[in-house]
């Protein structure tokens, strides 16, 4: 006898050998049973899921000539009918029986009675393969059989039906199986077949079925057929370039590394091997996803793929923002794939991206502690406040004042000798677009109306201190304030933090910029400094000191940086540390001085004079 695939001979006899699909086999089930068969049925979803199993089923059930459960199996219609035998059933392709003759010739047997059944069973499989004029020819006869006839459509397609047919069905729509459905099922099949194998190849398989019961029998028989009655894990992969997950976590690890050279050596030996790059570019989308699930919600049940572990290590170095880019990378890669017959090069493309948006791991910045720079020694803090000097008044236009400002600034640098970064160090500032503003730089806002004191030594010693290092670890935690938003004990810190930048950031405080003076106002008010310190302990893993000022006083105050920078007088550094009453939350008592009022503000007073009283 010729040899036949696994497929066919465990294809499910009973409803109880099917795997999945609950809802479908009892509602099947409960139509026999209550002889409650509807005329036209329309059996819908991916390959391998069960769709002709289940139809054929159902001619076995509505035929079954035994007791008790049907189908029984036993009686002489249910054997015909597994046979392929039975005369009232007939099983149609039609992707080569699609035309208009063959649906008419269709038609004019319907009429006639079963031969040995009750009910003459009609399965039309790949019906979206059937033409227009098909379709129509068939639509009055599915819409009104005769008594005795059931029309079971099968598809993988269904878009692809016409809605007149799909509405005259009942349509039944077919998931997935399930890895942990698949895994007993293969279970059974291999100590049916007398096979020893490895554990480990009931996930493997599973998975690389992706949700076929068809497709994993047949992983199954290659396998066999290459390995004998031994299986291993390395057969599987072996035959389908499967990389283990080991092999995946060290391509990672050299990406996320940036090591280039490395990266693309391993890509080189997985193309010798024989790997299906196609295949690995998924996983490595589907590890991105767990990796997200994970930042996101902190669940481990509901990791697939990676063991606690292994995502502990990959969220330390993924933050939300750079594993969505990462996926993004991966999937137009998968995209590109289709126009080409050998991925390799797409896939090396997508390695590149990947290994440029690898950031600096986070725990590196969090275990180490951070260097402070420094010029000189420390020395005590300044006694005498640094204050800035004004800008000079002038007829000119900004735009021409910003450029006389800059070649001064770049004639003196030339002019004096060069220094080495570790002498003056110093972060490179983003640049606004619009010119500095010619008015006063905001003097030293002392706790009237119980804000905290932002002085222009504490805003400079920021600035002398900040590194690009620094800047890109507080950004990047930066970006995942708004889920916090959720946690009762910190939304009201990330409600006022949350319209501010973080610009100049030195390894122990960061200068904070809102688009408003009353944003930044809010975010210094002493009452709310204990919240934010205790958020920020959160946030970044250590309690870093925030100063929060308006866009326009960074853009004044970082022209006097670099005016200071180029004239070689900058202050020496001091700790940047939290204020014992404010970090607290207490008022503070200090000397009166005027407030930083808003446009507004000033002219209400200028209308109303010092009789008004500014409430909050």
């Amino acid at each position: 006898m010729a040899y036949k695939a696994l497929y066919r001979i465990y294809r499910p006899q009973t409803f109880a050998e099917v795997v999945g699909q609950k809802y479908i086999l009892q509602t099947l089930r409960n139509a026999i049973r209550d002889q409650k068969i509807a005329h036209a049925y329309l059996f819908t979803g991916p390959r391998g899921t069960g769709k002709t199993t289940m139809a054929k089923l159902l001619a076995k059930g509505v035929n079954c000539q035994g007791e008790g459960e049907r189908p029984c199996n036993e009686c002489a219609s249910c054997l015909a009918i597994a046979e392929g035998s039975h005369p009232d059933v007939v099983e149609i392709d039609a992707a080569s029986n699609n035309g208009v003759e063959e649906v008419r010739d269709l038609i004019d047997k319907v009429k006639y009675a079963p031969i040995d059944g009750r009910y003459k069973v009609y399965i039309i499989d790949e019906v979206h393969m059937m033409s227009t004029g098909a379709f129509n020819a068939l639509l009055k006869t599915l819409e009104e059989p005769p008594a005795h006839v059931i029309f079971v459509l099968a598809t993988t397609e269904v878009h692809k039906v016409p809605p007149t047919i799909i509405s005259r069905c009942q349509r039944f729509d077919f998931g997935r199986v399930s890895v942990n459905d698949m895994k007993k099922r293969i279970e059974i099949v291999l100590e049916e077949e007398k096979i020893e194998y490895e554990p480990e190849i009931l996930d493997l398989v599973a998975t690389l079925a992706d949700g076929g019961m068809r497709d994993a029998l047949g992983i199954l028989d290659q396998a066999i057929a290459y390995a004998g009655n031994h299986l291993t894990t390395q057969h599987i992969r072996d035959i389908y370039g499967v990389a283990t997950m080991e092999e995946t976590l060290d391509f990672l690890s050299q990406i996320l590394h940036q090591d280039v050279h490395a990266a693309l050596r391993a890509v080189e030996n997985f193309d010798e091997r024989g790997l299906d790059l196609v295949r690995f570019t998924s996983l490595l989308v589907n590890i991105m996803k767990e990796v997200v699930l994970h930042l996101n919600t902190g669940r481990m049940d509901a990791l697939q793929l990676l063991k606690p572990d292994q995502v502990e290590v990959l969220t330390h170095t993924f933050d939300t923002k750079r594993a969505f880019q990462a996926i993004d990378i991966l999937v137009e890669a998968l995209g590109n794939y289709r126009r080409v017959n050998t991925p390799r090069s797409f896939f090396e493309l997508a390695v590149l991206k990947l290994c440029q948006l690898a950031p600096t791991p986070l725990e590196r910045l969090r275990s180490e502690p951070v260097e402070k720079v420094t010029t000189t020694p420390p020395p005590s803090p300044l006694k005498e406040p640094v204050t800035p000097s004004p800008l000079p008044s002038s007829n000119k236009e900004p735009v021409e004042l910003l450029k006389e400002a800059e070649k001064k600034v770049e004639n003196k640098e030339n002019s004096l000798p060069k220094k080495t970064p570790s002498e003056v160090p110093f972060q490179t500032f983003e640049i606004p677009s619009d010119p500095p503003i010619e008015s006063e730089p905001v003097e030293r806002r002392e706790n009237v109306n119980g804000w905290k004191a932002v002085t222009p030594e504490e805003i400079l010693n920021v600035m002398v201190q900040a590194t690009n290092d620094d800047r890109d670890f507080v950004r990047g935690r930066w970006s995942l304030l708004t889920q916090y938003l959720s946690y009762p004990a910190y939304c009201d810190a990330v409600k006022i933090l949350m319209d501010g930048t973080p610009m100049a950031v030195a390894p122990d405080g960061f200068l904070l910029c809102f688009e408003q003076v009353a944003q930044a106002n809010l975010a210094n008010r002493c009452a709310h400094q204990a919240m934010i310190k205790d958020f920020f302990q959160e946030l970044f893993d250590r309690s870093l000191v925030f100063y929060a000022i308006s866009d326009d006083e960074f853009r004044r105050y970082r022209m006097r940086f670099l005016e200071l920078r180029s004239q070689g007088e900058l202050p020496n550094p001091f700790p940047i540390e939290w204020t014992e009453s404010l970090s607290s939350g207490q008022e503070g008592d200090s000397t009166p001085a005027t407030p930083c009022i808003s446009e507004g503000e000033a002219t209400m007073r200028s209308i109303f004079g010092e009789a008004l009283e500014i409430k909050e």
